[in-house]
């Protein structure tokens, strides 16, 4: 059984303290049943703030949030209580995780970074060389893929190599994307850009904010405008198409998930465009903090992500 990476995955480290939009904060934390268990007994000195800020919700555990919606054990320097006194292991599964995602496969899994993370950002638009797959592990045990898995994972190979053929314009490579999939996704009126994303649950007034402008503004994008950033929205298109184009996906809603992939690109390279217009300036991290808002309000909220899906799939 092998596990799979992108080449930047190993380059990861949380930044902790340095954060600006800690995962710590916002977020609902729950508590996994093996890191339940192992908070029985302990003798350190968190002990009781364990037992007192542990809720449970319809059987889940979860730690109680504070007014300001911190974690408990977030301190004032913005480092971990737990991590501090009991280790890295101590904290529960989806803190040692985050902000990673699995892809199953039948031969083992596919492993990336989030870009709901800053730093997960930063890695993933920021590097130069292409983007490849290549095996973090491999416990020797030898298993095949499907069919299915074949089709799609060439299928998926095919279109990254496309999008990262760098002799060609960026907006010509996004546009053989759409005749893969035998689809139109042009740019769109922020109106019409912003109508599916006004429907969902918003996480943030931030990102709430930022739709509502843009959704008012009379910005009509065409393409053009974002000199010297070809590379970053290639490797935003790699990033969709690698988490959302995979076998443990779907079967039946590949077509809409490409188009997800697609439109999601569009709408980011259209916003970032409008902040340029607006700003008289765009930097690298302003296009990461776009992106960042984009996944922690869609591709982190299960709800909100099917919906998309969804959307494209009816149309």
């Amino acid at each position: 059984m092998k596990t799979v990476v992108p080449n930047y995955y190993k380059s990861f480290q949380c930044i902790a303290d340095k954060c600006r939009h800690s995962c710590c904060i916002g977020w609902e934390i729950d508590v996994d049943e093996e890191t339940l268990a192992s908070y029985d007994g302990i003798s350190e000195n968190i002990a009781d703030r364990l037992k007192a800020n542990i809720s449970f919700c319809d059987g889940q555990a979860c730690f109680r949030m504070d007014e300001k919606e911190r974690c408990p054990f977030l301190n004032q320097t913005g480092l971990c209580d737990i991590i501090s006194e009991m280790g890295q292991d101590a904290v529960p599964y989806i803190c040692r995780e985050h902000p990673r995602f699995y892809n199953e496969l039948s031969f083992g899994y596919e492993l990336g970074l989030g870009l709901c993370c800053e730093e997960a950002c930063r890695i993933i638009l920021g590097q130069k060389e292409k983007t490849e797959l290549e095996i973090l592990e491999d416990d020797g045990k030898t298993a095949r893929s499907t069919k299915y898995e074949n089709v799609l994972l060439r299928l998926r190979d095919d279109m990254i190599s496309k999008i990262q053929n760098r002799d060609v314009p960026l907006e010509e490579r996004l546009e053989e994307l759409t005749y893969i999939a035998d689809i139109e996704i042009p740019y769109l009126p922020p109106k019409i850009y912003c109508e599916p994303y006004l429907e969902l649950e918003s996480l943030d007034s931030a990102w709430s904010d930022l739709l509502n402008e843009y959704e008012r503004s009379d910005f009509n994008y065409s393409g053009d405008g974002l000199d010297g950033y070809d590379t970053v929205f290639e490797k935003l298109t790699v990033y969709f198409l690698f988490r959302h184009i995979a076998p443990s996906s779907d079967n039946d809603g590949i077509f809409a998930r490409l188009c997800f992939c697609i439109f999601s690109v569009r709408f980011i390279r259209s916003l970032c465009a409008y902040l340029l217009k607006k700003n008289g300036k765009l930097t690298f991290e302003d296009i990461c903090e776009v992106c960042r808002m984009y996944s922690s309000e869609i591709e982190y909220s299960e709800e909100n992500t099917t919906a998309m899906i969804d959307y494209f799939a009816i149309g």
